[in-house]
């Protein structure tokens, strides 16, 4: 009888997980496995210990930092049940340490040869050269295609980089913002580094949840910084909604990405503005109030926008209110156009940072931003008037243009059809390409 042979870098093993045991197919046993994050499944080798390493390594390495996670963050601004680590950012990472679900799939064995070559150190992990990647990505690349003016380059190309350094939460989030734009400037591989992105957001926005309470005076800017690029990473699928197919993308990615800005303002309320603008550097000029001169006050005062809005603030006191309770959805409402009124000025004032519209969003109310996650109509007719004013600073940004678009044509799916004319004024200058001050106002909702 004829020996049967194995198959040249074929390995048999009982050690994959039990989703490709009864799919009948091969597991490349990473810790979670390459289907198992194709598919966006759970991995049930994370639920079990990692095998002892069968190859040891020529050094010994340091010991791996405390900070790797074992198991799937679940759900997140980005959405995506991606596995964690921290490996990505250690080059001590062992043989035996966390695989990375990014990497290529790992090539079959080769065929044996006379001379054997040895294994490369731990030290240059898949994950630790990834991370050297992005970081390379975004000093030359991202960080110049972020927006730009004399306060903010020194921030994104020197200041935030540096800071992440000594905070790992920032340097997550730093590495999710390159990734992300990795994936934008190269559509070919867009689903790989989209998933390097969320990899990332997840340890960032983990600690971030876990550790507010933990703010103090050697640590605000880091998280100030962080939820910064939060906040751009998440406006990107908003923005770009016609590329994210893994999921759909609703009103409640808007809401999210609110509630990024307005935990900055919850930052900020850490200490007095004065003290946050006497460490100096950017930071300094970059929370410097906007200057209006009572020309271009006046001037905005008698504008078409302001005109609507008295219109859409008309609409906003018939609200029903709870009198007993001095924040409600009246007061809200109200409270959100009165802001959007400034944030006109501030698009209006010559040269005011164009980045100022969003600070409408941090100074909205919790409250009215859970209506626009739950889709009440009067809070769609005031955002889809935002949507229309800030279309005009979108320009060039590529991970905020066709945000407004985007959130228009969410509104107009989901408002209901007796509250559908409210939003035909912000519409047409948002399809249309027009300033809001050069559309006409009547006293109806059109």
């Amino acid at each position: 009888m004829e020996k049967r042979t194995r198959r040249l870098g074929h390995k048999k093993s009982r050690n994959g997980c039990q989703r490709c045991k009864a799919r009948r197919v091969k597991c490349d046993e990473n810790r979670p496995c390459h289907r198992c994050v194709a598919h966006n499944t759970h991995c049930s080798l994370l639920d079990a210990p990692p095998p002892p390493p069968s190859i040891t390594a020529p050094l010994t390495p340091p010991t791996v930092s405390s900070g790797q996670y074992a198991t799937a963050v679940q759900g997140s601004a980005a959405g995506g049940g991606i596995a964690p680590s921290d490996a990505s950012l250690s080059p001590a990472a062992t043989a035996s340490a966390f695989t990375s679900p990014y990497a290529p799939d790992p090539a079959p064995h080769p065929a044996a040869s006379t001379s054997a070559s040895a294994p490369d150190p731990p030290d240059f992990s898949e994950d630790w050269l990834q991370s050297l990647r992005l970081m390379h990505h975004y000093s030359t690349s991202a960080c110049i295609d972020l927006p730009q003016d004399a306060c903010t380059e020194e921030l994104w190309q020197t200041a935030i980089p540096e800071m992440a350094c000594s905070h790992k939460f920032l340097m997550h989030g730093l590495l999710a913002l390159s990734a992300l734009h990795y994936a934008h400037s190269h559509p070919r591989e867009r689903r790989r580094w989209d998933l390097v992105s969320v990899h990332h957001q997840n340890l960032a926005l983990r600690f971030f949840a876990t550790r507010l309470a933990d703010i103090d005076k050697s640590n605000c800017e880091a998280y100030f910084f962080l939820a910064s690029l939060i906040f751009i990473v998440s406006v990107y699928p908003v923005a770009h909604a016609d590329l994210i197919r893994d999921r759909p993308v609703g009103l409640g990615d808007v809401a999210q990405s609110c509630r990024f800005l307005h935990g900055v303002k919850g930052i900020l309320d850490f200490q007095p503005i004065d003290e946050w603008r006497q460490r100096g550097g950017p930071l300094d000029v970059l929370l410097r109030q906007p200057c209006i001169s009572p020309a271009v006050r006046g001037a905005a005062s008698a504008s078409a926008f302001q005109k609507r809005l008295d219109v859409v603030t008309a609409l906003a006191r018939e609200v029903p209110a709870t009198f007993n309770e001095v924040i409600n959805e009246q007061t809200v409402c109200v409270l959100a156009l009165e802001s959007l009124r400034r944030s006109h000025q501030v698009v209006k004032s010559e040269g005011a940072h164009v980045g100022g519209v969003w600070g409408w969003c941090v100074t909205l109310p919790a409250l009215f931003i859970e209506m626009i996650d739950n889709a009440h109509p009067t809070a769609l007719v005031i955002l889809a008037h935002f949507a229309a004013l800030s279309r005009m600073t979108e320009r060039g940004d590529w991970a905020c243009a066709g945000w407004s678009r985007g959130v228009m044509l969410m509104i107009d799916e989901e408002i209901e059809a007796e509250w559908r004319a409210w939003i035909e004024w912000p519409k047409k200058c948002l399809m249309g390409e027009m300033d809001v001050d050069d559309m006409e106002v009547a006293d109806t909702p059109v």
